[in-house]
């Protein structure tokens, strides 16, 4: 479990509590003198596998004799300063993680309901008791303003301070609008990167994760790419941007966008190589899409689906013929869809087009999770037009995904749907929502 606290203005001494129960909390983790405005990451060691733990987080003026609680009072009535996190499980416990996507934290044109309703969304997913939380991407927006290292941390910052008060173990999957795309100047992408690692520990490869091992002369590991298994799950998360070096959107070839090939090849083994019930993927959008911009689900995964091409994700050209040795030579084990198929991958969960859609192809899920961002359809359907109606479930934002994963018996998904009191109920047709209604859901089997 990793730790990761934000810069105070002074210097300070940090105390990290930990116990199995609130009434026996002792020390695990000490540091004295943290310079002030330094962020302070480190891990808590020693814990047993499957054991739920609290803790508590101190802090003192540096070398002063009294520590202080690290608490918040707000309307998840955390104020106890006491939270708790759970260990890897075991393949028979059940478990829940939760998940949303593009919430555009410091983006134009987010109106305060935007951020109103993302901090709803903390409440309802603290109130679930998740293992931990994904978020799909577009998590900050850093377009629009001047992307130095100062201002990315400063947006990134915003956005930490908005949610922990929650103190849900977090996962992070770039969206676009992180700004780490390849064919980005190095100013820009690079200072988005570093300003991200600063402040969104993601997993570093090593023992309990696998993940990208490359360390880059300007951010270290990136810590973009990673998986992991939980209980009797393998989580597998994706970055299509880094390894794009130039822009679909400007040359108009959809074939630009890939994960390239190291992470194609880590992908097929860390698929291949495990025995996991289930198997989840996270990325913010395929690489290909139905657009430029890489919209769509289903419709750009496979030519007869919508008779489109599908590119590295599928193979196929307009005409429905597989070029993909063309296209993606020495790359050894075919389209993406079609090694998720042989992998036996249950569920594909993606962001990006704004809209919460629901779609299957060869037994895969292709998961679209709604957004929180309002940054044009706090209660509409988003970038959804892609998706044709005859293979999909398209339903209106806002809301999220909990998955409830009953060991190696079944998997269900619920859209939990956010909706703050001043506009609830919403009325879609003839249904009234109200806030943590689930507006769909699904269940899987082995």
């Amino acid at each position: 479990m990793t730790l990761n606290c934000l810069p105070n203005d002074n210097a300070y001494d940090l105390r990290v509590d930990v116990g199995v129960s609130p009434a026996t909390l002792a020390p695990l983790l000490t540091q004295a003198d943290i310079p002030a405005g330094t962020v302070f990451e480190d891990t808590l060691g020693g814990l047993q596998t499957d054991t739920k733990y609290y803790y508590r987080i101190m802090y003192r003026a540096a070398h002063n004799e009294v520590y202080y609680r690290v608490w918040h009072a707000d309307s998840l009535g955390l104020d106890s300063g006491i939270y708790g996190f759970h260990t890897a499980r075991d393949t028979t416990s059940q478990f829940v993680f939760t998940i949303d996507s593009d919430s555009h934290r410091g983006g134009k044109g987010v109106p305060p309901d935007g951020h109103n309703l993302y901090h709803l969304m903390q409440i309802n997913v603290a109130e679930d008791n998740p293992d931990f939380h994904f978020t799909l991407g577009d998590h900050v927006a850093l377009d629009g303003i001047d992307t130095t290292y100062a201002m990315a941390i400063a947006t990134n910052q915003e956005m930490r301070q908005e949610m922990d008060s929650t103190r849900v173990p977090f996962f992070y999957v770039l969206g676009n609008h992180e700004r780490e795309e390849g064919w980005l100047t190095d100013s820009v992408k690079v200072s988005a990167a570093n300003a991200r690692l600063a402040l969104w520990p993601n997993p570093q490869v090593g023992g309990f994760y696998s993940g990208d091992t490359t360390q880059t002369a300007c951010c270290g590991r990136r810590e973009s790419y990673y998986s992991f298994e939980w209980g009797s799950a393998l989580f597998v998360a994706l970055d299509p941007f880094w390894y794009t070096d130039s822009s679909a959107i400007f040359t108009h070839d959809r074939w630009n966008w890939t994960l390239g090939l190291d992470q194609y090849n880590w992908l097929y083994n860390t698929l291949s190589g495990s025995s996991a019930t289930w198997k989840f993927v996270f990325i913010h959008h395929l690489t290909g899409g139905s657009t430029e911009y890489g919209r769509g689900g289903i419709e750009a995964v496979k030519h007869s689906v919508a008779d489109s091409a599908t590119f590295e994700w599928g193979g196929e050209n307009l005409a429905g013929a597989n070029v993909y040795a063309a296209y993606r030579p020495g790359w050894s084990h075919g389209p993406i869809h079609d090694m998720l198929d042989t992998a036996d991958v249950d569920i594909v969960f993606k962001g990006h087009d704004h809209g919460y859609v629901y779609q299957a192809l060869d037994g895969i899920v292709y998961q679209t999770v709604a957004h929180h961002g309002c940054t044009k359809q706090c209660y509409e359907a988003g970038f959804t037009l892609t998706y044709a109606d005859s293979n999909s479930t398209k339903l209106n934002n806002p809301g999220y995904e909990r998955v409830t994963v009953y060991g190696q018996d079944s998997v269900r998904v619920e859209y939990v749907r956010t909706v703050w009191d001043g506009v609830e109920p919403l009325v879609e047709g003839t249904d009234s929502v109200y806030n943590k209604d689930v507006s769909h859901s699904y269940t899987l089997y082995p």
